[in-house]
């Protein structure tokens, strides 16, 4: 590995063979990382709004397949920051070849989408521990004990949420059979499910939209406040349902 022009690059081997040469790869820049983050906002918004629109339009299945794709994208667009500031404080370098593995994985990006804690519920314990949470003294004995019951029904929610978005997206997409010879059929898929990710992701869009992206925040990094001049790219503002949740 050796310095160029201010670039470190690294020395790749091709294997053995007639054609058998010596490549050189250069490590991805943090300017090219935040431009990465900054699209895959952009995508982030594109994908969300067109899921609001179909939502508020009845069409719950393609809400849940674009409202997942658009959850992606935000967990893309985070992941490519963490990279781009770890590239800047000179902490680490990656290829491309790392950074699409970085993006690979649907799980991996649904888990860093998860911006906020939030959680529904009508009735049961959670909604017992939510009143009496509210009805106690801050720091008393019954407050404490109610947020323990919901912080760990929160804690088992953003646990379990990147594998069943993931698979509520493929149930959402495609028609499939199950074990016992009956058919999964997308347009059959879960309201409540539906509303709730709906939901759950536009308000992660919008926390991590107003820190970063809205026309007065206070931009964390010059590496994104750049790209966004360079490239004229401004994701788009939240969006939320029209249509009331039941």
């Amino acid at each position: 590995m050796h310095q160029k022009g201010g670039r470190c690059l690294g020395v790749v081997l091709a294997a053995p063979g007639r054609f058998g040469t010596l490549l050189q790869m250069a490590n991805v820049t943090a300017e090219q990382l935040w431009l990465g983050c900054l699209y895959s906002m952009e995508q982030a918004g594109r994908l969300l709004t067109a899921g609001v629109a179909q939502y508020d339009s009845g069409d719950d299945a393609s809400a849940v397949v674009l409202t997942m794709f658009g959850r992606e994208e935000l967990g893309k667009a985070r992941i490519l920051r963490d990279m781009a500031e770890k590239v800047e404080t000179g902490a680490k370098q990656f290829s491309a070849k790392d950074v699409r593995d970085a993006c690979s994985k649907h799980q991996i990006k649904h888990r860093e989408a998860i911006v906020t804690d939030q959680i529904s519920f009508q009735g049961g314990p959670l909604f017992e521990a939510a009143r009496l949470k509210q009805r106690s003294k801050y720091g008393s004995e019954d407050w404490l004990k109610a947020d323990d019951v919901l912080k760990a029904a929160m804690k088992a929610k953003r646990k379990a949420a990147p594998e069943k978005r993931h698979a509520l997206r493929m149930q959402a997409l495609y028609v499939d059979i199950a074990d016992d010879g009956s058919w999964s059929r997308p347009c059959l898929v879960s309201p409540d499910d539906a509303r709730d990710e709906v939901y759950d992701a536009c308000n992660d869009y919008a926390v991590d939209w107003n820190n970063r992206f809205a026309h007065d925040a206070e931009y964390k990094s010059a590496g994104l406040a750049a790209a966004i001049k360079s490239s004229g790219v401004l994701p788009l503002a939240p969006q939320w349902p029209t249509k009331e949740p039941v």
